[in-house]
């Protein structure tokens, strides 16, 4: 990996020459095809990646009723650090590739290195998960929203309804009673007349 292609990665900009050569070593580079699947929610995480081309997602609740679109991350943005810094250190959502997407993944161990040598660089990332995690709560907000709002017109669609088939038993039930009264009124038998013979 070229060390000025690290430099110019946000995340990085502020570190020394040195550091960058190190990094440049120890950083394996990882391509991923369209739709590529790089971290499953729930799975044991003990790497992080950073976004050198492409685009990908990131979901919470991946392939079920609830999935959820929390956000997007391009070029110059990290994912997976989460399980490096949580204590369950397991993978907080997935991540999958929107278009062709060269990345630079870091393991564990040099992770840790990194912070010890350089704990500025825990500041910024706590900067950008923090902004990351300000987002993903005003999706959430706005997800609920929208469900409220479906709720609503569904409940008066559904009271509508209710209405309507009320009315039409109503209806029904004045209807029987008008057969019933009108059935009532009319004789039993037809009556007989001399000489007038009706044929039934």
């Amino acid at each position: 990996m070229d060390s000025s292609n690290i430099h110019q990665i946000p995340l990085f900009s502020c570190l020394p020459a040195t550091e960058v050569n190190r990094l440049a070593s120890r950083l394996r580079c990882l391509d991923l095809g369209p739709g590529a699947l790089l971290l499953r929610e729930g799975d044991p995480g003990e790497t992080f990646y950073i976004i050198l081309e492409g685009q990908v997602e990131i979901i919470k609740a991946l392939g079920t009723a609830d999935e959820r679109l929390l956000g997007n991350r391009g070029q110059g943005d990290f994912v997976g650090e989460m399980s490096l810094m949580g204590t369950d250190r397991l993978r907080t959502a997935s991540v999958r590739a929107c278009t062709r997407v060269q990345m630079l993944e870091m393991d564990r161990d040099d992770f840790d290195a990194l912070l010890h040598r350089h704990p500025d660089i825990a500041y910024e990332m706590a900067r950008v998960l923090s902004s990351s995690l300000r987002n993903a709560n005003n999706a959430t907000i706005r997800d609920l929203q929208e469900k409220n709002l479906l709720l609503a017109k569904a409940y008066e669609d559904l009271q509508t309804a209710q209405g309507q088939i009320i009315e039409k038993e109503t209806l029904e039930r004045e209807l029987q009673l008008a057969r019933e009264i009108q059935e009532s009124m009319l004789p039993r038998s037809l009556p007989r007349l001399a000489g007038v013979d009706l044929a039934v």
